[in-house]
């Protein structure tokens, strides 16, 4: 058993590849597991002596405010994050009449593509405004052109995805740089992200000064096909962290975090480090998914950006790990 500490999952693998997975629940009640696989038909207990137990197959994935010890400081997806969220996903525009309606969910953690089906009708969706499940700083963009589009069933394991052009397309965010603006850890992220066509660099996200360009930011993206973290201070200082092959039109679990002149970078269920020395206080006033804001839009990204989770500072390697495998059982990446 591999465990990953405190009320994060541990998991078992078995010989014939089937992945089990135990937690605890959060309020310390019950012991949950999980499988992930198709292998096995028949039902695994654990026997109820302390706890009472409880089996759910790898479907019935737990909230993602369950598995983490220090909770995000925005959180946005189209399935449900937060086990007592009482909001919506999204609110949709449609192409046909330019009209708005909020999306929910249904069954407990999915989308409701019936609802969203049923309001576009033979049209197309937009994302004019993707809520935030953990506090209120919800992403926005009023302009028409600039959103990007959602496909009910398009993204990994036929979960929806909201697509960027590549051109326009950005969801500003910038109310999160108020709780991190100053730190030089400003922030740690994990995304699941499909890059569509490669260019000189695909931004995800970024937070950044606008009147200036070099100093003052931090940014994830992808360049040559490789995952790169990048921060530079008031030093123009650039730290790069630059590995991992990228495969065009492919799902990858994608994340970063700064702690103790440390860079951590996630890749999947794999999380590389590098030393770069002590890193400078940044001043910034934008977040923006999707690409990085210095009067226009700069190195936007094309493909899709379906769920994001944001940390103000150091949000802990337990909470990387246990968010990257959280992701994985919804949408099977990996």
């Amino acid at each position: 058993m591999s465990a990953q500490g405190g009320n994060k999952p541990s998991y078992i693998w078995s010989v014939n590849g089937t992945r089990w997975y135990i937690i605890q629940s959060l309020a310390g009640s019950k012991i949950l597991a999980q499988m992930y696989g198709n292998q096995f038909t028949s039902t695994w207990k654990i026997p109820e002596t302390q706890f009472d137990a409880e089996f759910t197959e790898a479907k019935d994935v737990l909230y993602m405010d369950s598995v983490l010890g220090n909770q995000p400081i925005a959180g946005w997806s189209s399935r449900l994050l937060r086990s007592d969220y009482a909001g919506f996903a999204l609110n949709t525009r449609r192409d046909s009449d330019n009209t708005n309606q909020d999306i929910g969910f249904v069954d407990s953690y999915g989308f409701d593509k019936a609802a969203f089906n049923a309001f576009i009708a033979a049209g197309n969706g937009f994302n004019e405004i993707w809520y935030d499940q953990f506090n209120a700083n919800n992403a926005a963009n009023t302009t028409h052109n600039q959103q990007p589009q959602i496909s009910p069933s398009g993204g990994s394991n036929t979960r929806p995805s909201c697509s960027f052009d590549g051109i326009n397309n950005r969801m500003p965010a910038n109310s999160v740089v108020s709780n991190y603006s100053g730190n030089d850890n400003p922030y740690s992220f994990i995304a699941l992200v499909n890059l569509n066509v490669s260019s000189p660099a695909n931004i995800i996200i970024s937070a950044s000064r606008n009147s200036t360009f070099a100093p003052q930011m931090t940014e994830a993206f992808i360049a040559a096909n490789e995952y790169r973290s990048n921060r530079r201070d008031d030093l123009s200082v650039n730290h790069q962290l630059n590995d991992n092959s990228i495969v065009n039109n492919k799902y990858y679990i994608v994340g970063s975090m700064f702690k103790n002149n440390v860079f951590y970078h996630v890749f999947n269920d794999v999380i590389t480090t590098v030393t770069v020395g002590d890193l400078g206080n940044l001043t910034l006033d934008r977040f923006t998914i999707g690409g990085f804001i210095k009067g226009g839009l700069y190195s936007p990204w094309i493909g899709q950006i379906d769920e994001l989770l944001v940390w103000s500072g150091q949000c802990g390697l337990d909470d990387l790990q246990a968010a990257s495998l959280n992701i994985n059982q919804f949408y099977a990446v990996y």
